[in-house]
């Protein structure tokens, strides 16, 4: 009875946090080599009664920029009134590191939350060894805590 109460209390957080978005970003994640460019998809969640105009922030998840250094500045956009019209940014990576885009409009509320995440990246081949250096790392490290566990076991015995 607990678990289907905390599992419906879950649902009903997840369902209202996800109800008060303004902008889609379609693809919300995007990895980009350095140099190289791709595009998104950007639609408003709801109908409106006129096109908004969109401009674009820059920073990470604690400050906000004004410019960056990470991609090429994005253009200010006009999108809408139908939730289903929607327009296609195109990022250019020029440095290798993270981003977080977000989007501030006068003509609607845009949430902090609705933002694009941008990683650009030197080389897909060495990111993808970082990240099995990184896993083995890891089970390396979990590995050894088990000898001590074995040991305390048979020195119990």
């Amino acid at each position: 009875m607990k678990i289907s109460l905390i599992f419906c209390v879950i649902f009903f957080a997840l369902l209202v946090n996800g109800s008060d978005k303004v902008l889609f970003f379609e693809p919300e994640l995007v990895t980009i080599q350095k140099y190289e460019s791709n595009s998104v998809k950007i639609s408003l969640a709801n109908d409106n009664n006129q096109s908004v105009a969109i401009n674009f922030t820059y920073g990470d998840e604690n400050e906000v920029y004004p410019t960056t250094d990470i991609i090429k500045l994005l253009d200010h956009i006009q999108i809408g009134p139908l939730r289903n019209q929607s327009a296609k940014i195109l990022i250019h990576a020029q440095e290798v590191g993270h981003l977080v885009i977000g989007a501030i409009s006068n003509d609607i509320d845009i949430p902090f939350s609705d933002i694009l995440r941008v990683d650009v990246i030197h080389s897909s081949f060495l990111n993808i060894i970082i990240q099995i250096v990184g896993w083995i790392y890891f089970i390396a490290w979990s590995v050894s805590f088990y000898p001590q566990i074995i040991l305390n076991y048979r020195l119990k015995e």
